[in-house]
C-alpha cells in the first residue's frame, strides 16, 4: 500500500512539473519576442535558438582517462560546437561582482545552468512581429542575409531578468554579445552587454 502511495505521489509531482513547464513556455516565448522587438528589430532573426550548456558539466562528461603505456593520459575535449553557447559559474560571479546581479540572482542563474532548470525554447515564435521577420537556415543557404542568431534565454523566476547571448552576423563578419536584460516599466532594458567573440 505504501509503495502505491509513493508511486502516486511521484507521478503527481512529475505531471505537475511537466504541466507547469508547458504553461511557462508561451510566457517565455512572449518575453523573448518582446526583447527582440524592442532591441533586435533591425535585422532578420534566425528561427532556431542556440542551445546553452554548463561548460564544467560538459567537460566532466567528455573528459576521459585513456591508457597510455604503463600509465594513463587525460584527454581534454575540444570546445563545444560553434552553435552552442557555453556558460561557466565564473560568468555569473562576475555579474554579481560588478553589480549587475544580486547575490541571490547570481545563485539562481548558477543553479539553473548547473542543473538545466530552465525551459528549453528551440525556436523563435513564427508570429514574431519585427521589422525584418524570421528566416531559416535554408534561407541563409539561398541568400546571404544580415541576421541575428539568439541563444536559448535564461529567465529568472520573477520573469524580470533575462540572460541572453546573441550573434550578429553580417556578410563577411560576425560578433557574439552577452546580455542581461531587465524589465523596467514594460521595456526590456540592456543592463549588461559584453563582446565574447568576434570573427
Amino acid at each position: 500500500m505504501k509503495f502505491v502511495i509513493v508511486k502516486f505521489i511521484i507521478l503527481f509531482v512529475v505531471v505537475i512539473t511537466f504541466t507547469s513547464c508547458k504553461k511557462d513556455l508561451p510566457l517565455q516565448q512572449a518575453i523573448l519576442q518582446k526583447i527582440i522587438f524592442q532591441n533586435f528589430n533591425n535585422k532578420f532573426i534566425l528561427d532556431d535558438l542556440k542551445p546553452i550548456i554548463f561548460y564544467d558539466q560538459w567537460a566532466k562528461n567528455k573528459t576521459k582517462n585513456v591508457k597510455h603505456g604503463s600509465g594513463k593520459i587525460l584527454i581534454i575535449p575540444p570546445a563545444p560546437s560553434f552553435d552552442t553557447i557555453v556558460y561557466s559559474l565564473d560568468f555569473f560571479d562576475e555579474l554579481k561582482e560588478i553589480g549587475v546581479l544580486t547575490i541571490n540572482e547570481s545563485k539562481e542563474f548558477k543553479k539553473k545552468i548547473r542543473f538545466q532548470e530552465y525551459n528549453k525554447l528551440r525556436k523563435v515564435n513564427q508570429d514574431l512581429l519585427s521589422k525584418y521577420g524570421i528566416i531559416t537556415s535554408g534561407d541563409l543557404k539561398k541568400e546571404m542575409l544580415d541576421h541575428y542568431h539568439l541563444s536559448e534565454p535564461m529567465i529568472n523566476k520573477e520573469m524580470n531578468l533575462v540572460v541572453l547571448s546573441v550573434d550578429e552576423n553580417k556578410v563577411g563578419s560576425s560578433k557574439g554579445m552577452r546580455y542581461v536584460f531587465q524589465l523596467i516599466d514594460g521595456i526590456w532594458v540592456k543592463k549588461y552587454e559584453k563582446l565574447y567573440r568576434i570573427n
